[in-house]
């Protein structure tokens, strides 16, 4: 069977006669990123949360690593103190013996000026020279002692340096995965932009749907609101029949504006008073209304006077209105008629 389409009003007809085709509609209308949009978002928050846990475990493990070598620092210094001392007490022998040493020259001075007389001397002089000799060797001793403590305090000083190395390191990866969780928070916050833009699309979306169900409701009720407002229904104007209106005087000093609101009001609808005698009302429908649905309905009642030379009034049809409007609806400034928001709950 085929089907025709001429108004957004047949479109809608369709829709409700033909409800499997909303899910249909709704697959084409909404993209496939947008539907999967929660699942990867919530796999990205997954992913990030597990490499905020091996970075907050790697950062334990470097101050454990740190608290070591710190440990290694200390017990460093306290070597390097005691072999200081051992120098100290080093150099004072190193100057006896060259106290000594000066005092060994005087005396052989004194011995080669009178050789011949110490000969005996020389011989206790000898002796006290093979004496020297071995002190020196126990000097020389130390000294290859204290080279060797010196090779090994270096070699402890090398081994901090490759553990200062490695912290160095450690802490150059640290600062790479800060920068790649501070990409993950960049990542983060574009993917919430992304997700409120689509919230306020899909808010766009069911304001639009809302205000297509209300404009809906108004024209299957329209007999009834017309009647509920005081007055018997005759005709529903056409957009057309709006535009022919609008055509048939001169309008050369109505804003455009104005003039394209007029054309595109929801409804004009020719009714009759008690009396018979010809009226129109002018409807705005929308969900919730504001003050611009007043002053449009106000505008468009007016110009429609000007057009027929016949009384018009204003009217609001919807679910909800603003309080700014409150006074003007108690005062009859404009008529107000409540669509139930059941009507918009599918049976």
């Amino acid at each position: 069977m085929t089907t025709t389409i001429n108004t957004i009003d047949d479109f809608a007809r369709i829709l409700r006669e033909n409800p499997d085709w909303v899910d249909t509609l709704r697959a084409l209308l909404l993209s496939k990123e947008l539907l999967e949009l929660p699942e990867r978002f919530a796999e990205f928050v997954a992913a990030t949360n597990a490499r905020l846990t091996r970075i907050e475990a790697d950062v334990a493990e470097l101050k454990e690593g740190q608290a070591r070598t710190e440990a290694d620092i200390a017990e460093l210094k306290e070597g390097q103190a005691r072999t200081e001392a051992d120098v100290a007490e080093l150099k004072e022998g190193q100057a006896r013996t060259e106290a000594d040493i000066a005092e060994l020259k005087e005396g052989q001075a004194r011995t080669e000026a009178d050789v011949a007389e110490l000969k005996e001397g020389q011989a206790r002089t000898e002796a006290d020279i093979a004496e020297l000799k071995e002190g020196q060797a126990r000097t020389e001793a130390d000294i290859a002692e204290l080279k060797e403590g010196q090779a090994r305090t270096e070699a402890d000083i090398a081994e901090l340096k490759e553990g200062q190395a490695r912290t160095e390191a450690d802490i150059a990866e640290l600062k790479e995965g800060q920068a790649r969780l501070e990409d993950g928070f960049e990542m983060l916050k574009a993917g919430q932009e992304i997700i409120m833009r689509s919230q306020r699309r899909i808010q766009d979306d069911i304001g639009f749907i809302r205000g297509r169900f209300i404009s809906i409701a108004t024209q299957e009720e329209i007999r009834g609101i017309v009647n509920e407002l005081g007055f018997i229904h005759r005709h529903t104007l056409t957009k057309d029949e709006i535009m022919d209106v609008s055509l048939s005087q001169d309008t050369s000093d109505i804003p455009r504006h104005d003039l394209r609101s007029f054309r595109r009001a929801d409804f004009v609808v020719e009714v009759a008073d008690a009396d018979g005698a010809v009226n129109y009302i002018t409807i705005e429908a929308s969900y919730t209304l504001t003050d611009y649905d007043r002053q449009r309905a106000v505008r468009n009642a007016g110009l429609m006077t000007r057009f027929t030379g016949r009384p018009s009034y204003p009217a609001l049809t919807g679910v909800r209105i603003d309080n700014e409007l409150t006074d003007a609806i108690a005062n009859g400034e404009i008529l107000w008629y409540a669509i139930d928001e059941a009507y918009l709950t599918p049976e």
